[in-house]
């Protein structure tokens, strides 16, 4: 049997150099970082420029003061925290990751950012939140799971992804106070046509 020659064997090696260089990588693993103990009033102005990168857990997080627990990436520039924009490419870890674990809330991994949420590892008590959101385009999902509850939600005293409280404005146009205890949601809110709901129980899956 003929040995293979010099010239076949630099195209398979090319072939495979290609290859490789084509396969989606993890991110690498960050520093961890300790959470800051945060002075009153924290203001934090994404004065920084880098990317966040979600992780499994808080403690987890390259960052001494947030912890993207889902969405894929923060992306920090000019003063800016923002979401992924787009779709996502092809080989994307995070579209792959999203693609494998949550197909129909994130149009099929292009889009993680529909499910962003961003913590602060800060802890308080009585609070008073300030931000300013601004929404670049809309991404029209065929999920079951889009309906008028989505929205733009600040988070407060949370103790884990069961058991927090949550406000902010519905899509619907429905400002909602709600609070989650052991998965079940109470929930009290008021449309700005002026519907109202109160005492409300429903369970989150």
């Amino acid at each position: 049997m003929q040995a293979p020659n010099a010239a076949v064997l630099a195209a398979l090696a090319a072939l495979l150099t290609t290859l490789l260089a084509q396969m989606p990588r993890a991110p690498q693993e960050p520093t961890l970082s300790m959470a800051v103990s945060a002075s009153s009033p924290l203001v934090y102005s994404f004065n920084d420029t880098g990317v966040l990168r979600e992780t499994g857990s808080m403690s987890e997080s390259q960052s001494p003061f947030w912890w993207l627990d889902s969405g894929g990436k923060l992306i920090i520039r000019d003063g800016i925290g923002m979401t992924m924009h787009g779709d996502a490419p092809e080989l994307d870890y995070w579209r792959l990751a999203y693609a494998a674990t949550n197909p129909s809330d994130t149009d099929g991994g292009a889009h993680p950012q529909n499910l962003l949420r961003l913590l602060s590892r800060s802890v308080w008590e009585d609070v008073r939140i300030e931000a300013h959101l601004r929404i670049d385009d809309d991404h029209v999902s065929a999920s079951p799971n889009r309906n008028g509850s989505n929205g733009l939600l600040l988070m407060t005293r949370y103790r884990d992804s069961g058991t927090l409280y949550y406000a902010g404005l519905r899509v619907d146009g429905t400002a909602v106070i709600k609070k989650k205890e052991n998965s079940t949601l109470k929930c009290n809110s008021r449309s700005l046509t002026g519907y109202e709901k109160s005492d409300e129980k429903a369970m989150f899956i």
